[in-house]
């Protein structure tokens, strides 16, 4: 019964077919970020003007979740945080049309 406990707490990868894609957040700021993933979604590449943070998975109550300690950044149906990117606040996020890429 454990195991099956800890499995439902893992990380939710977004489907194959969205590997090399790079997601849009636009946030109630209207500040934005991009999310990609590498081809396994064990990394989050985070992009945030002129900075980029390479974020691993972890486990996650729900939706998707990755957290170096320093930056976390967690989805569910198309709504977003990103927290931890010094200087900079990114609440209330909602996920527009993936970039051609």
């Amino acid at each position: 019964m454990l195991m099956l406990a800890a499995i439902g707490c893992a990380p939710q990868p977004l489907a194959p077919q969205h590997a090399g894609q790079e997601y849009t957040y636009v946030c109630a700021d209207a500040k934005t970020f991009h999310v990609g993933f590498d081809a396994d979604f064990t990394v989050a590449i985070v992009k945030t003007g002129k900075t980029t943070y390479q974020v691993p998975a972890v486990i996650a109550a729900s939706g998707s979740r990755y957290s170096n300690e320093r930056v976390e950044f967690w989805e569910h149906h198309g709504e977003a945080m990103l927290n931890g990117v010094p200087g900079e606040t990114f609440a209330d996020c909602k996920q527009t049309d993936p970039l051609p890429g």
